[in-house]
């Protein structure tokens, strides 16, 4: 066996979404394995899959609406990466932790750090900004 694709679906239900009779936004997690390749896009595709899940349970086992989850998500991903939990997890899943809401609350947390090392004081408020300004503006400008 050369190639190997694993897919993970899900949908975002929720509660209101259905009973308002809006459309349920469907996700997918995909990774190709190859046998040159390393197992970065299995740890990838692990760590990712297993936030997407958490934010499925979260979504059917709490009465947590979906911007809460969201905001759970990145506060957490600022607490963790504030002290240092999130880096292991990271350098373990790559692009599977930093695409992720959490991972934009890591990304908050590391450049609000490495600017107040750097700057003092207005690093704290200008940090966050710098290290997550390119993600911002793709969201605002590639949203079509």
């Amino acid at each position: 066996m050369n190639r190997i694709l694993l897919i993970s679906t899900g949908a975002l239900l929720s509660p209101t979404s259905t009973m308002q009779g809006e459309s349920i936004p469907g996700i997918a997690h995909a990774v190709a394995i190859e046998r040159e390749c390393k197992m970065d896009y299995l740890r990838a595709f692990i760590v990712g899959g297993t936030i997407c899940l958490i934010g499925q349970i979260l979504m059917d086992k709490t009465s947590l609406t979906p911007a809460r989850i969201l905001v759970s998500f990145v506060t957490a991903g600022v607490i963790l990466g504030a002290i240092g939990i999130y880096e292991p997890i990271v350098e373990y899943g790559k692009a599977g932790a930093t695409v992720p809401l959490p991972g934009f609350g890591y990304s908050l947390a590391k450049g609000t750090i490495k600017e107040v090392e750097k700057y003092g004081l207005i690093g704290a408020f200008t940090g966050g900004i710098k290290a997550t300004s390119a993600g911002i503006a793709a969201a605002i400008f590639l949203d079509i």
